[in-house]
């Protein structure tokens, strides 16, 4: 039902700061662009421009008219997805425990 969902919506919106943040990779893993708050974990996951946008942190008012504004200008069309599951899976568990090794065995190597 979720991934349904994410299929069927024409964006993620994701105004909340979290220091990951599993949601925008969901939303992501199925191809669904991003307009997030632009800090904590979206900083990382989400890229402007290619697999959703970013919205200035600021007063609530201010945050709610940059996502009126997104929102009035948003086309889904302007974003690949295929170019946003292949971003959702650079967060996948293997890509993970590949990251991890390379680091723990360039650490032993030194």
């Amino acid at each position: 039902m979720l991934l349904d969902m994410y299929r069927r919506c024409r964006a993620l919106l994701m105004p909340g700061v979290e220091d990951f943040g599993i949601v925008p990779v969901e939303a992501m893993a199925c191809g669904t662009p991003v307009l997030a708050l632009g800090e904590g974990g979206a900083l990382d996951t989400v890229t402007p421009g290619i697999t959703g946008e970013h919205m200035r942190a600021g007063p609530d008012d201010a945050v709610v008219e940059q996502l009126a504004a997104l929102m009035r200008d948003f086309d889904p069309a302007d974003y690949d997805a295929g170019t946003i599951r292949a971003r959702a899976c650079e967060f996948s568990p293997e890509a993970f425990r590949a990251r991890i090794a390379e680091t723990v065995q360039g650490a032993v190597r030194a």
